[in-house]
């Protein structure tokens, strides 16, 4: 009877989670957990884009359009970073729900030689702009106490998981082909309003996630300020 339950929570609309065996059941335990952690570390670098894209814009309605232009070169490892930890969060979503074992590989694929390109140009960048002399030092402290630095080695962590993601999934897509519940087929002519649906969502989801725990740190009970809180 308990199993029957289960059958048909889980398998609504083609889920297949209760199909899955001891072994699958724990990776698919351990990919939820990686995508929660990177949904969150997605988030914190979605917040640091918008605060670097805020000082640009600043710059060009207080000051001139070559100082936002040299914050924009300055911060351009920032901007990038957020794509790249994108990119690493639709890895993973990928392996929690897909289609089927072609979709998955796909998914993976792609989003993975994104995440390795964008990394390679933030640590190629970050040595030219040293080079040139753009970056008087590799820890400048700016806009973190380690920039540009931490955005090298942020960048190479996740090419280093782009790549073994794309080794993966190259050699065992097949084999295991589901790390969680599988998601019922898109139709192909509304594969575009779903994709551009799910980026917007997700794009506010990250934002209002963020903003959440952000909401802590500013937050006053002051007189006055009590009903803004």
């Amino acid at each position: 009877m308990g199993e029957v339950v289960m059958k048909n929570i889980f398998d609504k609309d083609n889920f297949v989670f209760s199909a899955l065996d001891k072994k699958q059941r724990l990776k698919s335990a351990i990919v939820t957990v990686c995508l929660a952690a990177f949904f969150a570390i997605t988030a914190i670098s979605f917040m640091k884009f918008l605060y670097c894209l805020s000082d640009c814009v600043g710059s060009i309605v207080c000051a001139s359009f070559d100082v936002a232009l040299r914050d924009a070169l300055r911060s351009t490892p920032v901007f990038l970073s957020f794509f790249i930890s994108l990119g690493a969060l639709l890895i993973l979503h990928a392996f929690y729900r897909n289609e089927s074992p072609e979709r998955l590989k796909k998914s993976v694929t792609k989003h993975s030689i994104i995440v390795v390109v964008i990394g390679a140009i933030v640590v190629i960048y970050t040595i030219v702009m040293r080079i040139a002399g753009r970056y008087l030092s590799l820890v400048e402290g700016a806009p973190s106490p380690l920039y540009p630095l931490d955005a090298v080695i942020y960048s190479l962590l996740f090419v280093a998981f782009g790549a073994c993601a794309l080794l993966y999934v190259n050699r065992y897509a097949e084999k295991y082909p589901y790390a969680g519940p599988s998601r019922a087929p898109v139709v192909k002519k509304a594969r575009f309003i779903y994709n551009v649906g799910m980026t917007i969502w997700t794009l506010v989801s990250l934002y209002g996630f963020c903003g959440f725990f952000y909401g802590f740190f500013i937050t006053d009970f002051r007189h006055g300020y009590v009903f803004y809180t």
